[in-house]
């Protein structure tokens, strides 16, 4: 019993926001498929609308979590047909078909309609879509509603983040905020515990988007790190990737720990280099470096795990948070993980091609490796990124076809002995 206990005040706490929601003394609560629902009479959100750009698992998911204060959702969808189902028969034809949607969310393809009045705009595109997508409907988004988004991953090319192409497509006005953490679609509708962290550097905006969400299940803690929670969520997909193809392999729960744990060390390298290297030159897509300041800036530049981030603003612990070890663990081991079976399915022999046709959604994990190899090799020398970065290389070398899992994993345990606890090659 003592035992049982201690178990259900450790998820408690876990699961316990920074700022927990409060209403009006005397509100009645009501428990609804797990969840605390405000009556409609006294629901302080009853003039509160959200408008979910994008209609996949986790937009669903969402509009389930804002349906339990009676919150008004409208969904942007692709096409109409499919709006007119969820409209008229409260399911998604190919999201999450078995599971109910809630009555208070409708569908239209319109943006105009989508975004009329809304007071909170939740970005859920993938991410290689993005910037596109916002140019096209900024012109319909209410002038003081900001932006919460979901979408994680880095843009090819330009090396964004969410939050570079939020400015660069919206301006620097509009205040935004960055969901990320272990947060399955399927089991957030399912009302199991779940905990995620919002991230903005407006502390007023998370605060107020923390209170909105938080339920009993479903628990959003606030970060000030927009940049460490962003790029956590974009890289635990490639660790995912790794770890579906030692899966596949069939090699244990040995090799699976150790390449999850090394791949954890290798985001905290790549938080450096994003802050080192940004702080130095500029915004990703505003920098045209000369080629003497290119060689300052790298040679300036320490891989030392954490310490250069934390020095240029990441924080150290966002990476043994929910938005890095915490998402990172949920991505490489739970069954519903897209990124995870994508690397499944690669170490089984398909071809990329083929998975990425049959999957329901997006695998952000296949272009973000693409574009964190383009970006690290512009910083460090090619033998650096390799040693340094092994499974990363290792899983842009996979997808572009340059080696097989096989043959990647065989490297990665070829990787020099070294102390644990300083990082040095052994002679």
């Amino acid at each position: 019993m003592v035992a049982v206990f201690l178990c259900q005040t450790g998820l408690q706490a876990l699961l316990s926001p920074i700022k927990t929601a409060t209403w009006t003394t005397g509100t009645t609560r009501v428990r609804a498929r797990g969840l605390l629902t405000l009556t409609a009479e006294l629901n302080p959100y009853a003039k509160t609308k959200f408008a979910i750009l994008g209609g996949g698992a986790f937009s669903l998911a969402l509009a389930q979590v804002l349906s339990y204060k009676n919150i008004s959702t409208s969904l942007l969808v692709r096409r109409q047909d499919v709006a007119d189902q969820i409209n008229t028969n409260r399911f998604h034809p190919k999201y999450l078909s078995d599971c109910r949607l809630p009555d208070s969310l409708w569908a239209t393809s319109d943006p105009v309609k989508a975004l009329e009045g809304a007071n909170f705009v939740v970005h859920a595109v993938p991410m290689q879509e993005s910037r596109a997508f916002l140019e096209k409907v900024r012109e319909h988004l209410p002038k003081d509603a900001p932006v919460l988004s979901v979408t994680k991953g880095v843009e090819q090319n330009t090396f964004c983040l969410m939050n570079d192409i939020i400015l660069e497509t919206l301006g620097t006005t509009r205040r935004a905020a960055f969901l990320s953490g272990p947060s399955f679609a399927r089991e957030i509708m399912r009302g199991e515990a779940t905990a995620v962290v919002i991230a903005s550097t407006d502390d007023s905006l998370s605060s107020e988007l923390s209170e909105i969400l938080s339920g009993v299940e479903f628990r959003c803690h606030t970060s000030r790190d927009v940049k460490g929670v962003e790029l956590g969520g974009a890289i635990k997909n490639v660790i995912a990737l790794a770890a579906g193809m030692c899966e596949g392999l069939g090699l244990g729960m040995n090799a699976m720990s150790s390449l999850v744990t090394r791949g954890c060390m290798e985001m905290a390298r790549c938080v450096s280099l994003f802050e080192s290297f940004f702080s130095v030159l500029g915004p990703p897509s505003h920098f045209l470096p000369s080629p003497l300041s290119l060689f300052f800036s790298l040679s300036s530049l320490s891989l030392r795990p954490n310490r250069m981030g934390a020095l240029f603003g990441a924080d150290e612990e966002t990476f043994f948070g929910l938005a890095g070890v915490g998402d990172t663990f949920g991505t490489c081991l739970g069954p519903l993980s897209r990124n995870r079976q994508v690397g499944i399915r690669l170490a089984k022999g398909e071809r990329l091609e083929e998975i990425l046709k049959s999957i329901d959604g997006v695998s952000e994990g296949v272009f973000t490796a693409l574009a964190l190899e383009q970006l690290i090799k512009t910083k460090v020398r090619p033998t650096v990124f390799d040693f340094k970065f092994p499974i990363i290389s290792g899983v842009a070398s996979i997808i572009k076809g340059t080696i097989t899992p096989e043959f990647g994993l065989t490297l990665l345990m070829k990787y020099p002995v070294r102390d644990e606890n300083r990082g040095n090659r052994r002679l």
